[in-house]
């Protein structure tokens, strides 16, 4: 959270911060995926798995658990 993150002196912004919602970051990571895979570095069959791998890493990052 903005207030983990100012207690440890981490400047980077908070991912609150960074992004609007769970949707909003999910979206990011799918059209990166999307990109990722029309520059062929990325399987398509694969941007649906890293779409719901980002809804588990913000919700470790944004609440502590999976």
């Amino acid at each position: 959270s903005e207030q983990d993150r100012e207690a440890a002196g981490d400047p980077r912004p908070s991912i609150e911060a960074r992004y609007e919602s769970l949707d909003d970051y999910v979206q990011r990571v799918r059209e990166a995926a999307q990109t990722m895979s029309a520059d062929r570095y990325l399987l398509e069959e694969d941007i649906e798995h890293e779409a719901q791998s980002a809804e588990t890493r913000y919700a470790y990052w944004t609440n502590g658990s999976a």
